[in-house]
């Protein structure tokens, strides 16, 4: 099922307020427990994208339907930056979404960056 742009909003701007906010620390299980989270926040924007791209394309589809029908001897250039600026708001989304899957993708690998030195510090560790 496709998300609504109206929904895709909502869920981004809730994401982003979670990656923004929460600080990554040095300890390893913390990393651990953040970076199952982060996990499940690059999954759901990857889905969340493709749902935001297909909405970026049906408007822009539809816009430049229109700019032909009212037009049709315009230049393809023109047509194409005409019905992008017409798309305004989906391409906004599909920009945050980008975004946060990357923002969220950077966080996981530093949480993973922190779990492995945790583990060597271990190793590290005399046993007793």
């Amino acid at each position: 099922m496709i998300a609504t742009l109206d929904e895709l909003i909502n869920e981004a701007e809730g994401l982003a307020v979670d990656l923004t906010d929460e600080i990554i620390n040095d300890d390893g299980n913390a990393a651990a427990a953040r970076g199952s989270i982060l996990g499940s926040y690059v999954a759901r924007t990857a889905k969340m994208l493709a749902d935001a791209k297909y909405h970026q394309d049906m408007a822009q589809h539809n816009a430049l339907s229109l700019i032909y029908t009212e037009n049709p001897k315009i230049s393809p250039s023109i047509a194409k930056e005409l019905s992008q600026s017409k798309c305004a708001v989906e391409n906004r989304v599909v920009t945050l979404i980008e975004r946060l899957n990357r923002a969220a993708t950077h966080q996981y690998s530093f949480c993973v960056t922190i779990i492995s030195k945790a583990k060597a510090e271990m190793q590290l560790q005399p046993r007793m």
